[in-house]
């Protein structure tokens, strides 16, 4: 299990988008509060990824 963990982690570190910032609280913050607001009233069934377009 311990060599699956560093092997995950090494191809994780490989694909990490490292050309744009983290996310920090206060993005998710803002985004939940766009969920909150008026502004979502036609937003339905969406989930919204907060990571600047960084993912797996």
């Amino acid at each position: 299990m311990a060599t699956f963990d560093q092997e995950f982690m090494k191809t994780c570190n490989e694909h990490i988008c490292r050309s744009v910032p983290k996310a920090e609280a206060v993005d998710q913050a803002n985004a939940i509060l766009f969920f909150a607001s008026d502004l979502s009233k036609a937003t339905t069934g969406q989930a919204l990824v907060v990571d600047y377009g960084c993912n797996l």
